[in-house]
């Protein structure tokens, strides 16, 4: 569920501290959940990485 929310939150373009607000951890904790999930996905950035995200909630359809 978190793991979800997290993905959907970065794909929307959320801050760091914006999703640390809403799951009520640290902006710290955030920051190194973004960094393993843009190594995870072999990216550099967090707009490839939501552009990535986006590409495939799209081709799992409605």
């Amino acid at each position: 569920m978190v793991r979800t929310f997290f993905r959907h939150a970065l794909a929307q373009g959320q801050t760091d501290r914006q999703i640390a607000e809403t799951l009520e951890i640290s902006v710290r904790t955030v920051e190194k959940h973004v960094e393993r999930l843009l190594a995870k996905l072999d990216v550099e950035r967090r707009t490839a990485a939501a552009a990535w995200l986006f590409e495939q909630r799209r081709q799992a359809g409605p």
